[in-house]
């Protein structure tokens, strides 16, 4: 069948549009763009543009895709998330509730984190990405612009300015702080 690719770990065969091996879980070679297309830095398929990734992380674990996979899982619902997709043993996306005092002034927003796990030599491969989940801070920046709005002069120009600092204060260091408790979860010694 023309529209598949061949496992170069297993050689077995696999929709084209697969990322994984379905057999061992092996990341597969990106096909080539159409002739006459170069390749594009877009946003990976099937990331909603309800997601603002923030930057990745990629450890290496002594353990199988399947135990990675339920580490990472059991480290997201332990952080208070709920998981919203996943393709065992190789992705799991989940959701975890975000809130502080000062950025989201008391209000849960949530944070969309992202798994991918391939088999490695010594084991397992695991990129994580956090990001902030847009849609779950659309109440935040709406009481932003409010609240610039409410003030004289530059009210609604100081609201989005404060929008913005909001948006990068989230998907940057909130982020980072949600990818590095996970990690440390899913990478503590049993029973820790």
């Amino acid at each position: 069948m023309a529209d598949e690719r061949k496992c170069a770990r297993c050689g077995a065969a696999n929709a084209a549009e697969a990322r994984f091996c379905s057999s061992c879980g092996a990341p597969l070679a990106a096909p080539p763009p159409p002739p006459g297309l170069a390749p594009s830095a877009s946003a990976s398929p099937g990331r909603s543009s309800a997601f603002a990734s923030g930057p990745a992380r990629t450890l290496t674990l002594a353990m199988d895709p399947a135990q990675a996979f339920a580490a990472f899982q059991q480290a997201g619902i332990a952080l208070g998330g709920a998981v919203v997709e996943d393709a065992p043993p190789n992705r799991l996306k989940f959701s975890v509730p975000y809130k502080d005092r000062l950025t989201t002034v008391g209000m849960t927003v949530k944070l969309d984190c992202e798994a991918r796990i391939a088999p490695d030599p010594g084991g397992s491969r695991v990129t994580v990405t956090t990001g902030l989940n847009l849609t779950s801070a659309i109440p935040l920046f709406l009481i932003y612009v409010v609240i610039g709005l409410l003030l004289i002069g530059y009210g609604f120009i100081l609201g989005l300015a404060i929008d913005v600092w909001v948006y990068y204060k989230l998907n940057g260091e909130a982020s980072a702080k949600t990818t590095a408790s996970l990690i440390d979860r899913a990478t503590a010694p049993a029973g820790g």
